[in-house]
């Protein structure tokens, strides 16, 4: 569900909700349970309507080929125009061509809206949804020893507080983090908390002007953050230049300026403020990126001289190493290279590489007596977690991993303060958050 911004953007981004009784269904195992008319811009910029919203399989079999149609009625009940959709991701993508709507299950879905002749308000809206039935699956929730799930929503963002409290994001991961629903999560209690992100009062009018964000798609597609020492403030603008600037917006910046033909897909940080910015297309293709800090600027070379990777890489604690995956001199495995100069090291040799959806390596070296690497990859098709312990060259099986990734998804982990326990997060149809509890597995020796 997209949220408006407040004064700034209120022209740009409309959202009329619909309560309960505004909407009907007209069908049987098929049901919409939530609805808003929401007027946005698209990818391309342009002003559009659509209807969002949930839709759940009540019925006892499966649903596949989902499309949903509606019509749109004034308070007279006539009929003013229709709508047309079918079940979606948090970022309203379509889904995987074989994706069937279980029995029980709620999906996101967006319908675009026609109206007949001018435009006009909406009184209340009848859902039409049709799909194909088809043999429901039974998908049990995975049981991992020292793996706790704290939600089931598409969780796409977690900021440690403490060893015991965490909060995230649910949402796309592509839209900046005021988009995002938060919730706190207590570990000791399991109580998890709808909260207001602490940062959403400093996104105000004046400080996107100090920025020169000139609209919402800008803002929305900024990746805007801040550094967790500093507080600086570092995102991309609407032509991908990527800047940083004071914790007010102030003193806008360039980091790098020639990177507009490429995606930045996340930004990885470290606590002293150092970041890895990574870029790719679509599943499957390279990553390239680029390191730097939010006070002192650049410390890598631009995105098109270092080597490219096949995963997201990690990045060490001063920015001046990366941990990625590919092929050099016709050897294949993860690599520990140089982001400035050409120095590489082999750290492991393998063909079985996850894809660019997968999580980022963690390095860590301020709270272990040795650098140790955290890996998610796939052994033997099974998605493990393992560590790698860079001064003695061994590679320690850790655990299983609930992911369960299709193309279409992604994953990310991040290292709790004191290095104890990992969050695991997956979006798409398996989403969820797990945190792994490091001091139960084996010691990465």
């Amino acid at each position: 569900i997209l949220k408006p911004l407040g004064l700034l953007f209120i022209l740009l981004m409309l959202i009329t909700p619909l309560h309960a009784q505004d909407f009907t269904t007209d069908g049987d195992d098929l049901q919409v349970v939530s609805a808003e008319v929401i007027t946005t811009t698209d990818l391309f910029g342009q002003t559009v309507q659509l209807i969002q919203g949930e839709i759940t399989n009540t019925g006892a079999v499966a649903y596949s080929n989902i499309n949903i149609f509606a019509d749109l009625l004034n308070a007279d009940g006539e009929v003013i125009g229709e709508g047309f959709g079918f079940p979606v991701n948090a970022c309203g993508s379509g889904l995987v061509q074989d994706f069937a709507l279980q029995p029980e299950a709620v999906q996101h879905y967006s319908l675009t809206i026609e109206f007949f002749g001018e435009e006009s308000e909406i009184a209340s809206i009848v859902f039409y949804p049709e799909g194909t039935q088809t043999e429901p699956q039974t998908r049990e929730p995975m049981s991992i020893e020292h793996v706790m799930q704290i939600d089931d929503q598409e969780v796409v963002s977690v900021e440690w507080l403490d060893e015991n409290k965490l909060r995230f994001g649910v949402g796309c991961d592509a839209d900046v983090f005021t988009y995002l629903d938060w919730y706190e999560a207590d570990l000791t209690s399991g109580e998890v908390t709808a909260i207001e992100h602490p940062n959403a009062d400093r996104i105000t009018e004046q400080f996107l002007a100090n920025l020169r964000i000139e609209d919402e798609f800008e803002y929305r597609r900024s990746f805007l953050t801040f550094a967790p020492r500093s507080g600086r403030v570092v995102f991309q603008s609407a032509v991908n230049h990527f800047y940083t600037a004071a914790p007010d917006g102030t003193g806008r910046a360039f980091i790098w300026d020639n990177i507009s033909r490429h995606s930045l897909h996340g930004i990885i940080w470290q606590d002293n403020d150092v970041f890895l910015a990574y870029y790719y297309g679509a599943y499957g293709e390279d990553v390239l990126y680029f390191t730097a800090s939010a006070t002192a600027g650049r410390i890598s070379r631009s995105i098109y001289i270092g080597a490219p990777s096949e995963i997201v890489p990690g990045v060490n604690t001063f920015g001046t190493h990366v941990v990625i995956a590919t092929t050099f001199d016709d050897i294949t495995g993860y690599w520990y290279r140089h982001v400035f100069l050409t120095d590489r090291e082999l750290l492991f040799e393998t063909d079985e590489l996850p894809g660019n959806n997968w999580p980022a390596p963690i390095y860590e070296d301020v709270l272990t007596d040795d650098p140790i690497i955290y890996l998610a990859r796939p052994v033997e098709g099974e998605p493990r977690l393992q560590c790698f312990n860079m001064d003695t060259d061994t590679l320690t099986d850790l655990s299983a991993l609930p992911l369960d990734l299709t193309t279409d998804d992604r994953a990310w982990m991040w290292l709790s303060p004191e290095g104890n326990q990992i969050a695991l997060a997956q979006n798409g149809i398996h989403s969820g958050l797990w945190v792994i509890d490091l001091t139960e597995l084996p010691p990465c020796e």
